[in-house]
């Protein structure tokens, strides 16, 4: 499995397929790049997808400081430097929505098109509270609480529980900074008042059922976006890419294909 050594941090990532057009594919918190895996299955050898693990998370390197958006964004910078990612397709998931758009707005002139697949909001997890931030305590330690809680929030409508299952093993390799201080940071990062500056074409996809990151809490990112696509699954909580897998991946390059 392919690595990169960038300023003291060892990035872990896959690929698949060698063709012309890149997707950079970031995952979520307490996540990995594994939650992109049955896409990359999915995906055509006329692409080259690569999915990386942030900071703290999978195979890369779990350092004791660094958890926070605004370092994520340059941990990708950096990644997508070292790699000579020029111009690409940029797709982020749930935080990794939140990261994708910063990275954007900062690097618009290498991204081809956007994809928010159920991102955090641009003017962040507003709806974090003590009780929430109690609840990440107790899933840091309860490991049935946690497997509930992919099983029935993160990914409700996905095949069976095997995914669920296999997602909280993911969640408890990353480190202890991704259930406290991930959480923090997106509540502090809040950038709405910029995202009328992504001209960059922008797909935006949303489950319905979404009860990590309600549909509601999305529309005002939504509406400040300048040239976006949105469209919601039904019958989909807050992972399309594992519950919806066939539909989420034919609705995603489709749009890239009129975009590139």
């Amino acid at each position: 499995m392919p690595y990169l050594q960038v300023t003291g941090l060892k990035m872990h990532y896959v690929e698949k397929g060698r063709g012309p057009d890149t997707i950079l594919l970031v995952h979520g918190n307490v996540s990995s790049h594994e939650y992109w895996l049955r896409f990359l299955e999915l995906l055509p050898d006329t692409y080259r997808g690569v999915a990386l693990d942030l900071r703290g998370c999978g195979q890369t390197d779990h350092p004791s400081e660094g958890y926070n958006i605004p370092q994520f964004v340059e941990d990708l910078t950096l990644f997508t430097d070292y790699l000579g990612l020029n111009r690409f397709h940029l797709l982020g998931h749930s935080m990794g929505g939140q990261i994708a758009m910063l990275y954007t707005l900062r690097h618009p002139e290498r991204v081809v098109t956007l994809g928010l697949l159920d991102s955090v909001p641009a003017d962040g997890l507003s709806f974090l509270n003590d009780e929430a931030r109690a609840y990440f305590r107790v899933i840091m330690n309860d490991r049935e609480a946690l497997q509930q809680t992919m099983r029935n929030a993160v990914m409700p409508f996905s095949e069976g529980p095997s995914f669920a299952d296999r997602s909280t093993e993911i969640a408890y390799s990353c480190a202890l900074q991704c259930f406290t201080d991930n959480p923090e940071s997106m509540y502090q990062t809040r950038f709405l008042v910029d995202v009328p500056k992504i001209k960059t074409p922008t797909l935006i996809i949303h489950g319905k059922d979404d009860a990590v990151i309600p549909l509601e809490f999305m529309v005002a990112t939504m509406k400040a976006m300048v040239d976006a696509l949105v469209v919601i699954f039904t019958h989909c909580g807050h992972s399309p890419q594992v519950e919806r897998p066939k539909e989420f991946a034919e609705k995603y390059l489709r749009f890239i294909a009129e975009h590139t």
